[in-house]
């Protein structure tokens, strides 16, 4: 336990740091390294092994790099039709696919997964575009969903979310993440029961399960308990940004 808080307090620190104090190139690098590190335990959870990982990522980085300059220097009217098609994903298709527990070929799961991160990967750019305190308020959407549903689940948990897919994850957990959501929500937005982004961040809460559900739903059909081993008490990068993944481009189309 205190393994898991001491990294995540440290990965925090880093992030914020980042977010508002690094220069644009450096925000793309990290941006960028987080993708192809992704991609990669992405391909491994869909049954691709990767006998050069290393050149794989060097590989995967700097083509991540020149998509990551066309995005820093494209208005967000250009993406916003792979954002709709990543919502519409997450709302519709993702949830029956975890209810029925689909087994998808590995090459099916491949292109979905990176196809994924691509929105995601946009949203940290152009968000921070805009101000770092925007990508970080809608960021701690996620964190404050994560933290309380974890300690609600814990305290308070009795029945299952999902057990096939993912045993650990209660309804009383999704109780307490929601409330804690919605109260950081009114917290951070003005006359919030007329304030679309309101509701926009309940509904990020909502998708940002789903994400974990989905990749619960893959892991287990991996066979593995963590996408990876980079983070200590936390598994891969994918175990701690499956929601964000999910649900973060929804806060582009919040941004008016």
């Amino acid at each position: 336990m205190s393994e898991r808080i001491w990294t995540a307090s440290f990965a925090a620190l880093l992030f914020v740091g980042a977010l508002f104090f690094s220069p644009n190139l450096f925000w793309l690098v990290i941006v960028i390294t987080g993708f192809s590190v992704c991609v990669q335990e992405w391909l491994k959870l869909s049954g691709y092994l990767l006998t050069h990982p290393n050149l794989f990522f060097s590989l995967t980085f700097i083509v991540s790099l020149g998509l990551a300059f066309f995005i820093r220097h494209s208005k967000l009217e250009h993406w916003r039709w792979l954002i709709y098609l990543d919502v519409l994903f997450w709302i519709f298709l993702a949830p029956i696919w975890i209810a029925r527990g689909v087994l998808l070929r590995r090459w099916v799961k491949a292109c979905i997964g990176i196809t994924l991160l691509l929105p995601f990967s946009v949203s940290l750019v152009l968000l921070r575009d805009l101000s770092p305190w925007i990508l970080l308020r809608y960021m701690a959407v996620f964190w404050v969903s994560d933290t309380f549903a974890y300690f609600s689940g814990r305290i308070f948990g009795h029945h299952k979310l999902a057990p096939q897919t993912s045993p650990g994850k209660t309804w009383e957990g999704v109780a307490g993440g929601m409330i804690a959501v919605t109260i950081y929500a009114i917290i951070v937005t003005p006359q919030f029961l007329m304030n679309f982004q309101f509701y926009g961040m309940l509904a990020m809460a909502v998708i940002g399960i789903i994400g974990d559900l989905f990749e619960s739903m893959i892991k287990r059909q991996a066979g593995v308990k963590d996408s990876g081993r980079l983070l200590p008490g936390h598994g891969g990068i994918l175990d701690r940004l499956d929601s964000q993944i999910a649900a973060l481009p929804l806060a582009l189309l919040l941004i008016r």
